[in-house]
């Protein structure tokens, strides 16, 4: 798997992490970011096409083993996409995670060239507090919707770099569920897909598009109270200009919730709270486009709760303070530059 490498006098120079597979170091870069995956998510964006489930079940075991992640059984109606069925009986899939010297790991290898990235990165000690259920069906929808926007961006040449992290902290008073950078650069995109193009740190180029996405999942638990006072911070930050200082410019934020009924009642707080917001809500099966994931599903207004809105509009704040959407990409763009990775040509 891994040839010699000559040194002088002959004698073979040893390489450092010889163990470690390239996929399991891209496992533990995705696990810090999302904070938990299934085995199935994992399998779909680092293995298929190239290693059987056999072969990722035995790196995941020795990440385990090494305490690199940490491993904990769930049950499937816990889980995306099963609709509450309980599964094979007496058998539970595993979820994992990412742990401290998982992190320690990634900070030594010297792969994350963000300090920001780094920093943000996920962790929980192996052996920590059990993870409820109900916090974990929340965290794998955001977990979910962030592997689709993630598996966009490795399928498309006009994506040149994607930030992600969950639990993000914007303020004291302000932690997104997940927040999301896309740089779009039509003028000079990738000469190839099929890798995630991860944020390194670098400033925006004058020429590229800045995306920013601000998640928030509603499972329905929240009192719609709670939900008008986000809307009141969200809507307080901006106008002090902190978003423009930590990112750039302004953050779309993204309601994923139950059902269109739950999206009526949010967007009508949202707007009485904030009526000049450019946020956007989609329930979590209309979040999805059937072949490009949750970047380009059916998201509408916050303002008026019925207005299809694009992700890939982009924000633009005018001398006037107002922020106003600017279309940049559409559908037929993205799919014209879809790369081998996608199925597409």
């Amino acid at each position: 798997m891994h040839s010699t490498i000559p040194g002088a006098f002959g004698l073979p120079r040893p390489e450092a992490q010889l163990w470690l597979d390239p996929r399991q170091i891209n496992v533990l870069r995705l696990l810090g970011r999302l904070e938990m995956m299934s085995s199935s998510q994992i399998y779909t964006m680092e293995y298929d096409g190239s290693l059987t489930r056999r072969t990722m079940q035995r790196q995941l075991e020795q990440l385990h083993v090494e305490s690199k992640i940490w491993q904990s059984t769930v049950r499937y109606s816990a889980l995306p996409g099963h609709g509450g069925k309980s599964g094979p009986p007496r058998k539970f899939p595993y979820i994992y995670g990412l742990t401290p010297e998982g992190k320690a790991l990634l900070e030594g290898l010297g792969v994350e060239h963000d300090q920001r990235s780094l920093d943000g990165l996920r962790c929980r000690e192996p052996r920590g507090r059990r993870i409820s259920a109900p916090t974990i069906a929340h965290d794998m929808v955001v977990s979910w919707w962030c592997s689709s926007v993630l598996m966009a961006a490795k399928a498309s040449r006009l994506c040149t770099e994607v930030f992600v992290q969950s639990e993000f902290t914007v303020h004291e008073k302000q932690r997104f569920d997940a927040l999301v950078v896309l740089r779009l650069n039509p003028e000079r995109p990738r000469a190839e897909a099929g890798t995630i193009p991860w944020f390194e740190g670098r400033p925006c180029p004058p020429e590229a598009i800045e995306l920013r996405l601000g998640l928030e999942v509603d499972m329905a638990t929240e009192a719609l109270s709670v939900l008008a006072g986000k809307a009141a911070v969200t809507r307080d930050l901006h106008a002090a200009g902190l978003y423009h200082e930590l990112f750039g410019g302004p953050v779309r934020t993204v309601f994923l919730v139950p059902t269109r009924r739950r999206a009526a009642q949010i967007a009508a707080e949202w707007r009485s709270a904030w009526p000049e917001t450019w946020g956007v809500i989609a329930t979590t099966s209309s979040s999805e486009h059937a072949e490009h994931g949750t970047l380009w599903g059916d998201y509408r207004a916050l303002a008026d709760g019925t207005q299809s809105v694009s992700l890939l509009d982009e924000l633009v704040e005018g001398a006037d303070r107002r922020v106003r959407r600017r279309r940049t990409v559409t559908l037929a763009d993205w799919v014209a530059a879809l790369g081998d990775a996608s199925g597409v040509q």
